[in-house]
């Protein structure tokens, strides 16, 4: 096969002008095959055979047998070493690597769950290719990169203060780097393993920078540490709340004056410090510790257990004090409380042996913790309107004088189709 001896950007040229041709071509056919695209392959599926496809799609796995398998490491890996190139402030050709992206992007509508381009089963594209052959190996390409250089810098200029910049000008990059050739759902783990490589595994070397930071007062160097990390900034705020409410407790007995003192005291400190000064906003505080949160939530999905997260937030709002988290603590309270919400209402239909009510979940939450759009014009389906009734029904019985107003905009769910074999589930 042609193009097995090519590398760098020839390959990526070679591939990228047969796939465009192939594509025109392939969607040309398919156009003039319209008729038989629409009623054969749906006859033949309702007979159970799974072999059969649209031109369109039978023309992409035509393309994956005879180039995409024989060339993907090639092209793959001249990508990599473009990018490479890029990172070292070399120009490059982008068009190149652009092309590509969109090539293995296109070719996710023909694998597995993302393979039906045909009118009789929607779903949506998994970028399994794309992730597969490009973004996995790209990640592992970043991480040493950024961690062979970390090492170096840290080697050869011993400043934490020209390293943090350094981060600062790398992430931007990165983003940038996203926005121009690569997909966007790459940004979200890219930028979580350049944080893990630059910063995360450099905290020891931080750490020490940091504290030499503090005697020569260089408080926009240290602004600068903390907009990088906001876990950093968070547990050095809880660090130091937490030293000096031990001296309340042990040197004054927990005095209510000097435990007052203390409270006052951090309330300043957090609205009017070395970052709030540098970056001027005295509300940065107020986004690291959602950032913060965030990051914590997240976390707490998988590795995080439930009393961990209530203790870690009990810290912060001791610390931060109630003027900090209050609107927090009210978001978690609308969490817990929607969810006992949805047991009483099972118990309330069993009562009354309401049995035309569509199994669902509702989360409701108050208007001044959380900031949503306004509800669009938007008709219910006739299906739905019965549990809709009776749910509104149960709350107003439940919460005398408060209304709902229903954010159908945030709703999703799942239809299943009884009528085909096999049966299909639509996510909505």
């Amino acid at each position: 096969m042609k193009g097995l001896d090519l590398q760098g950007e020839n390959v990526l040229r070679f591939y990228t002008t047969n796939w465009k041709h192939y594509r025109v071509c392939s969607r040309v056919t398919d156009g003039v095959c319209k008729n038989l695209n629409r009623h054969w392959p749906r006859q033949e599926y309702y007979l159970e055979r799974t072999d059969v496809d649209e031109l369109l799609t039978m023309a992409m796995k035509i393309w994956q047998l005879v180039f995409f398998q024989p060339l993907n490491r090639q092209v793959t890996s001249a990508c990599l070493q473009l990018i490479k190139a890029e990172r070292q402030n070399k120009e490059i050709n982008t068009r190149l690597i652009s092309g590509i992206i969109k090539s293995y992007v296109e070719l996710c509508f023909t694998e597995n769950s993302c393979v039906s381009i045909t009118s009789y089963q929607i779903t949506s594209p998994t970028l399994a290719i794309y992730k597969e052959y490009f973004e996995i190996p790209f990640l592992q390409d970043t991480e040493q990169f950024y961690r062979l250089e970390a090492a170096n810098f840290i080697r050869e200029h011993n400043s934490v203060i020209e390293y943090l910049k350094k981060v600062a000008q790398r992430l931007d990059e990165e983003k940038h780097r996203v926005q121009s050739y690569l997909r966007s759902s790459t940004l979200e783990p890219l930028i979580k393993k350049v944080e893990e490589v630059l910063i995360r595994d450099q905290l020891e070397a931080i750490y020490t920078g940091e504290k030499a930071l503090l005697p020569d007062e260089k408080y926009s160097d240290l602004a600068l540490l903390f907009k990088l990390d906001p876990k950093l900034y968070v547990e050095t705020i809880l660090e130091i709340h937490t030293k000096f409410f031990q001296l309340v407790q042990e040197a004054f007995s927990n005095e209510q004056d000097f435990t007052a003192a203390l409270d006052k005291t951090c309330g300043k400190f957090i609205n009017n410090n070395a970052v709030t000064t540098a970056t001027g906003n005295t509300t940065k505080s107020h986004e690291l510790l959602a950032r913060y949160c965030d990051a914590l939530l997240r976390k707490g999905s998988k590795a995080v257990e439930e009393t961990d997260l209530e203790e870690k937030f009990n810290q912060i709002m001791q610390a931060c004090g109630f003027k900090y988290t209050s609107k927090l603590e009210r978001m978690f309270q609308d969490i817990g409380v929607s969810k006992s919400l949805i047991d009483q209402y099972r118990t309330y239909c069993e009562k009354l042996r309401l049995d035309d009510i569509v199994d669902f979940s509702v989360m409701v939450l108050s208007s001044n913790s959380w900031s949503f759009s306004a509800p669009p014009n938007f008709v219910l389906p006739v299906e739905l309107k019965t549990t809709f009734v009776s749910f509104t029904k149960f709350y107003t019985q439940q919460r005398n004088g408060r209304k709902l107003t229903w954010l159908h905009q945030y709703s999703k769910g799942d239809l299943q189709t009884l009528y085909t074999k096999p049966k299909c589930i639509l996510y909505l």
